[in-house]
């Protein structure tokens, strides 16, 4: 079975996993706040091992990603045994300047619940089987404003992180790094999926960042090449026309090593036209075309092309070789 190729907002998502794991921010690898409870840690801790074990990835085509991944998932395994450990986790805080407003909220609303609930089993201890069940009820009314609060404080807490990732995607942008802006943004949109202001900014980024990638991709095609390393120029010159570079050589370098190394007359021919579309006036562009329109017996595309070229250039040999062998 074929694997499937990652989506650039894949690649994106490990890319930022990537650099969380590397840096040990374990709260933000697991997508938590850092006053959470050790329930809500390790609730997060299932959700994102199960998003993030290799396995999940078998059928993608990863490459060196593959590496990446795995970092990640052992980097959240960590994660979970620090924070979950009140030890650890409070060396972890001290290291990594956690704040410590929330630490101190975070362990007064611990011993707040295990204070409540020794109160409330000696208070149903005393007044038996009826005050108990109206205990419970109200119990289950606390419990359930609990939830609703905690719900309230996670948005929030999201909406705080997206503005976060906001504002590094500014500063990103102003430091000329588009494909890391992108990458903070796409988290934004993520973490606040209703802010119609991220969401624009992010399709607007993201072109840039695709361009930027398609320049570094032919870049690395052109050294690639210059070695004669054939197979990975052309796999680069493929990704940087995938990513809708408008440099006509990236379309005519990948015809021409189509031709030596896996012949497609049909796609050699739609590169090398694509080609001329980014380069009119080119008139080596244009005897090329010729030339292969020549080899298919298609002398009046070819004939078209070769006197396209001494428009350009009246004393080109090569055109004038190319109608005289039409």
């Amino acid at each position: 079975m074929d694997k499937i190729a990652l989506t650039e907002e894949e690649q994106l998502r490990i890319r930022n996993m990537k650099d969380l794991a590397e840096n040990r921010k374990y709260y933000e690898l697991l997508g938590v706040p850092t006053d959470s409870s050790l329930e809500a840690i390790k609730s997060a801790y299932i959700q994102q091992s199960r998003d993030w074990h290799p396995d999940r990835f078998f059928r993608k085509e990863l490459g060196k990603l593959s590496t990446d991944i795995e970092n990640i998932f052992m980097r959240l395994t960590e994660a979970h045994n620090i924070l979950t450990d009140p030890g650890t986790r409070k060396a972890y805080d001290r290291e990594h300047n956690i704040d410590s407003v929330a630490i101190s909220s975070r362990i007064q609303r611990d011993k707040y619940q295990h204070r409540k609930g020794r109160k409330r089993k000696a208070f149903e201890r005393r007044k038996g089987p009826e005050s108990s069940t109206n205990a419970k009820q109200s119990i289950r009314d606390k419990r359930r404003e609990r939830v609703l609060g905690s719900i309230r404080d996670n948005i929030e807490t999201q909406e705080r992180r997206a503005a976060h990732f906001f504002k590094l995607a500014e500063k990103d942008l102003e430091q000329e790094r588009p494909v890391k802006a992108a990458t903070s943004l796409h988290i934004a949109c993520k973490l606040s999926p209703g802010n119609t202001a991220y969401i624009e900014k992010y399709k607007e980024v993201k072109k840039i960042a695709r361009a930027a990638q398609a320049i570094d991709l032919f870049t690395q095609a052109e050294n690639a090449e210059s070695f004669q390393n054939y197979q990975e120029a052309f796999s680069k010159y493929r990704k940087a026309i995938e990513f809708g570079i408008e440099d006509a050589r990236a379309y005519a370098r990948l015809s021409y090593l189509m031709e030596r190394l896996d012949p497609d007359p049909r796609e050699t021919l739609r590169l090398m036209r694509l080609a001329t579309q980014f380069a009119p006036d080119n008139a080596e562009y244009r005897c090329i075309l010729g030339e292969m329109y020549q080899r298919e017996g298609l002398d009046l595309n070819a004939r078209r092309e070769f006197q396209a070229a001494l428009r350009i250039d009246k004393n080109y040999q090569r055109a004038k070789d190319g109608l005289k062998g039409l």
